[in-house]
């Protein structure tokens, strides 16, 4: 019996390509169906996962989707600290990162993204070792992470104020990626 991943062989949308997720000789394009993706030529098989076990396709599809919110935050992180770095206003005579405030901040963001990756890796360690209570954990993870990730940039956004919004501005973009 096809599992609620495979595709249907009557639907022209879905390649007569994509294995049943529910087949044991299935090599490993399960992902493929539950992200929606198609086969690319370009991806040699050796590069697709492995097959989960039982229980396991959401947990993984839901860690993984949770991966690309915390990498967005990072990323934003990252030029919010280049820019305290290397900003100096005038008035000032000195980086913007030499200021308390901005550090307080900046140590706020890199606190919440660092418990939120460390809920994440570790919850996916359980999931590889098997433990159903971490796969089931899975969608809490998210939820916390990905409110991490958006609190995170959020804060950044209000450190620079009305500049962070403009399309010229990265962190504009790794706002509305976050969110």
């Amino acid at each position: 019996m096809p599992s609620r991943l495979a595709p249907d062989p009557t639907d022209p949308a879905n390649p007569a390509d994509v294995a049943d997720a529910a087949d044991p000789a299935d090599d490993g394009r399960w992902w493929h169906q539950a992200l929606g993706v198609r086969l690319c030529p370009t991806v040699p098989t050796r590069a697709w996962p492995p097959r989960p076990r039982a229980g396991e396709e959401m947990a993984w599809i839901v860690l993984g989707l949770t991966a690309i919110y915390l990498g967005v935050a990072v990323a934003a992180r990252d030029w919010l600290a280049v820019l305290l770095t290397d900003r100096t206003p005038t008035a000032l005579g000195r980086p913007l990162a030499t200021l308390p405030r901005f550090q307080n901040a900046l140590g706020e963001i890199e606190t919440a993204l660092a418990a939120a990756d460390d809920l994440v890796s570790g919850l996916a360690a359980r999931v590889d070792a098997g433990d159903p209570a971490a796969a089931e954990r899975a969608v809490m993870a998210k939820l916390t992470a990905t409110r991490a990730a958006i609190g995170a940039v959020e804060q950044g956004v209000a450190l620079i104020g009305n500049n962070a919004l403009t399309r010229s501005n990265p962190l504009e973009r790794h706002y509305r990626d976050v969110l």
